[in-house]
């Protein structure tokens, strides 16, 4: 399982126990941003939405293909500086956020990952104990398909593509979180490269 790549404060403590990398929410009738991502004219609940896409189908997240530069992604604010693998964390600003996500700003807050300057990743996490992990789950099913059941220490979904991996995950223990993580697998790959290095530079200057 790839290893959590956030710093520690985007998340509350007990969240902390995944080891996930990378979190959606009830069906809205005429969203945009992640919608308009996915082939849909349904204009109201009682249509229902697609039935799902491939994760590899977006590539990416927010209208936003992964490898795009920062300069493609107005608004948002530093969070982390960029380490020694390249990577740097940003947030959105609620009142910034498009689609889906935007609209239910007041649950979720989202983040991007970007490696070397490139978008690597997207997350969206619970802010509060009154989110709706249904309706989060829900929409992670709209964007990507059914989903397979996690089967490791966090309950969820997952969706495996070629070039992207989708994982919902759910800590139903108090307080309730939910998150969504999107990421690019081809820039995990130079993500992890880096962190072998590191670790084996530290290695051989003894460090712990």
């Amino acid at each position: 399982m790839p290893r959590l790549l956030y710093h520690r404060f985007l998340l509350p403590a007990t969240v902390l126990v995944s080891t996930l990398l990378f979190g959606g929410c009830s069906p809205s009738t005429s969203d945009t941003g992640t919608a308009d991502a996915v082939a849909t004219t349904s204009t109201s609940g009682s249509t229902g939405r697609t039935t799902g896409t491939a994760a590899d189908s977006l590539n990416g997240m927010q209208g936003h293909t992964f490898g795009e530069p920062l300069s493609n992604f107005p608004g948002l604010v530093l969070i982390t500086k960029e380490d020694e693998r390249g990577i740097r964390v940003y947030q959105m600003p609620a009142g910034r956020e498009r689609g889906w996500f935007g609209k239910h700003a007041k649950d979720f807050a989202t983040y991007y990952q970007f490696q070397d300057g490139q978008f690597a990743m997207f997350r969206a996490v619970t802010t509060g104990l009154g989110a709706n992990r249904t309706a989060m789950r829900e929409e992670a099913r709209f964007l990507f398909g059914p989903g397979k059941d996690r089967n490791d220490q966090m309950s969820g979904l997952d969706w495996e593509g070629e070039r992207v991996r989708v994982m919902y995950s759910e800590k139903l223990t108090t307080p309730i979180q939910c998150w969504l993580e999107v990421y690019s697998k081809p820039l995990l790959l130079v993500q992890q490269a880096k962190q072998r290095a590191q670790l084996q530079a530290d290695n051989a200057l003894g460090k712990p």
